[in-house]
């Protein structure tokens, strides 16, 4: 499997909330499957229910890549701000804010290379705890 299919599979289960989308991946064939609550689905296999093959793939918030991370960089970057990060963070509009307060100190792209260098290791460490297979 390239590791570019897996990447789409994070980022679709991800792009949403917890449980809102779903991917499952095909051990043996490499075949995956999309599910959405919004209802554009890809029809499951018939042994879907009974085969050990399917395999789930993990929410952003599974893999530690959500509010940990955030701390984990303002912990590094900005650690005079961590109080009003947490503040952030009691109340909806959290990452907005979030990235508002990057952006006016300049580590917005500092962040994305942060967050994408934590999920792309994460995946890869779910990939081998798994037994998948990357291709480069």
């Amino acid at each position: 499997m390239k590791y570019e299919d897996i990447e789409f599979l994070f980022q679709y289960v991800g792009s949403g909330r917890r449980f809102e989308r779903s991917a499952y991946l095909n051990r043996r064939t490499g075949e995956s499957y999309l599910i959405s609550d919004l209802g554009d689905s890809d029809e499951l296999p018939d042994d879907f229910d009974e085969s050990d093959d399917y395999l789930g793939i993990p929410h952003w918030n599974d893999l530690d890549l959500g509010e940990k991370l955030v701390f984990e960089f303002v912990e590094q970057r900005l650690p005079f701000a961590i109080e009003r990060v947490h503040d952030f963070f009691r109340r909806a509009g959290a990452y907005g804010r979030f990235r508002d307060l990057l952006d006016r100190n300049d580590l917005l792209d500092e962040w994305h290379k942060f967050e994408a260098d934590r999920a792309r290791a994460a995946m890869l460490e779910w990939c081998k705890v798994n037994h998948i297979e990357l291709q480069d």
